[in-house]
């Protein structure tokens, strides 16, 4: 699939890139910041078009991005985006000071090197390993995330009197700002680096980032079939009816009074024949979770404490956020697949007759994704378990739940 970005007045570079990689981000972002025209073919590296033999005579590691200017075919973003600041000097994004230049050599040779093989250690344990029906390695996971910090550190010391990587900004900025950029994707929080925080802030409202991150956002719309742009006014309005009356309970996106989708929430009910305080230390004790949800469960149920729920397939750290004996559960998730990382559960408890009424919500799914789905079903199932274990005494957690599909 081609597409085009006209922007500036130089003949367009040919560049093959996938929507989603940081390394193709990295160099969209640089040349936008160079006014410079792109003319962008997506290869899809799911469907293995890295492996066509045409793409392989441009880059025969079969990876992207690759540019093509004329007879000239470059791979490696890195190389890449300094040929672009070297060839196109206005605005100056690369030094020709020899001491500059290699102080912008050293902050691109340390991504490659030490930032972006630990962000790629993370996601491969906490997303790629549990959609796959892997077992996540927890001290492998454990170590890449105390290297990532260990690198954080470094660029945060890096800015501590400066207000970009290299003193001013350069093709360094763009290469670190887009790798760092997918750690919230892998569930990562950066706030403990202030500055790192500012200043990735500052680099990704730059219009060229916003520019690159609009193109992933088309080129992806375009794969998958989604539908690209805004709806008028009263399109959406009518549109927002039929979904309400359609949208099953299970699952709620909500929306904003301007139309734009929020977050997505798994929503159930349960009725439980029995007290509101046998079904709450259900919730709420390591004893009661692992006769229910997962039996390999272990942690603190306290508030502040973190409760450790582990499957066959991964698992989760819940946070406890809220306690009210009788009346409801809040957590937050901490740790799991990047999906989950940020979300909250929800427990809210009422008595109505004979039965303790479970109200649930799963809030703050970025995207209805697959995974979803596939969640949204786990839970009722368990919903079930946890009624089971209480009304008597014997649930069905994992790994004696019942599996759905090869998720599990």
């Amino acid at each position: 699939m081609t597409r085009r970005s006209d922007m500036g007045p130089e003949r367009p570079l040919k560049l093959y890139d996938f929507p989603s990689s940081p390394n193709c981000l990295k160099v969209r972002a640089v040349a936008y910041e160079l006014d410079l025209r792109l003319e962008l073919t997506t290869v899809n590296i799911f469907r293995g078009e890295t492996e066509a033999p045409g793409f392989r005579a441009l880059n025969p590691n079969g990876l992207v991005p690759v540019l093509v200017e004329r007879d000239f075919v470059l791979w490696e973003s890195n190389a890449i985006i300094t040929y672009l600041a070297a060839t196109h000097p206005t605005p100056s994004l690369l030094s020709t000071d020899a001491r500059e230049r290699a102080d912008v050599d050293r902050w691109l040779q340390w991504q490659c090197a030490h930032l972006s093989p630990a962000i790629s250690r993370i996601a491969f344990e906490r997303t790629v390993k549990p959609t796959t029906g892997r077992a996540t390695d927890a001290p492998a996971a454990a170590s890449a995330r105390r290297d990532l910090a260990r690198h954080c550190a470094t660029l945060e010391a890096s800015l501590a009197d400066a207000e970009y990587i290299a003193k001013r900004l350069t093709v360094a900025d763009f290469a670190v700002a887009c790798v760092l950029h997918t750690s919230e994707m892998v569930g990562l929080d950066l706030r403990a680096f202030r500055r790192t925080s500012a200043w990735l802030q500052r680099m990704l409202a730059r219009d060229s980032l916003q520019r690159a991150l609009a193109d992933a956002r088309e080129s992806l719309h375009a794969m998958y079939g989604c539908t690209a742009g805004r709806r008028d006014d009263d399109a959406r309005r009518s549109s927002t009816r039929r979904d309400e009356i359609s949208r099953p309970a299970s699952s709620y996106r909500s929306e904003d009074p301007q139309g734009e989708m929020q977050m997505a929430d798994i929503l159930h009910r349960v009725g439980i024949k029995a007290s509101l305080n046998d079904v709450y230390k259900a919730l709420t004790t390591v004893e009661g979770l692992s006769g229910w949800w997962a039996t390999n469960t272990q942690g603190d149920g306290k508030v502040g404490g973190v409760l450790q729920f582990r499957f066959g397939a991964g698992g989760f750290d819940m946070k406890v956020l809220e306690l009210a004996p009788g009346k409801s559960v809040l957590w937050q998730v901490v740790d799991g697949p990047a999906e989950w990382i940020g979300t909250k559960v929800h427990w809210d408890l009422k008595q109505d007759g004979d039965y303790t009424m479970v109200l649930f919500k799963h809030e703050g799914w970025k995207e209805p994704v697959e995974f979803m789905y596939h969640c949204s079903t786990k839970w009722a199932i368990f919903l079930m378990s946890l009624k089971s274990l209480v009304e008597t005494g014997k649930g069905a957690p994992d790994p004696n739940d019942v599996k759905i599909d090869n998720f599990n």
